[in-house]
């Protein structure tokens, strides 16, 4: 089972490695994640990707400890897909 701070590693290396991955990464999200590493993110879950630049700096505020997602986990589709809920 995956926590999002490795999600977040795994795609933290993977753009260090693979400079066409921020590209695809950018274009479809979903459809990366999912063809990268098997992760299927749940219907539920809202995905918005941002790119920091010189002129514009993103701050995460994690969620409240009441409102916090769960982790990776295999789905019905087998251990090679993993849902983020």
């Amino acid at each position: 089972m995956l926590e999002r701070s490795e999600v977040e590693t795994m795609i933290t290396h993977r753009l260090a490695q693979d400079p066409g991955f921020r590209t695809r990464l950018m274009a479809d999200p979903r459809g990366t994640l999912a063809a990268e590493f098997k992760i299927v993110l749940a219907p539920t879950v809202s995905l918005t990707v941002h790119e920091d630049t010189a002129q514009e700096l993103h701050i995460v505020v994690p969620p409240a400890p009441d409102r916090q997602a769960s982790a990776v986990a295999s789905d019905e589709r087998g251990p090679q897909n993993r849902t983020y809920q």
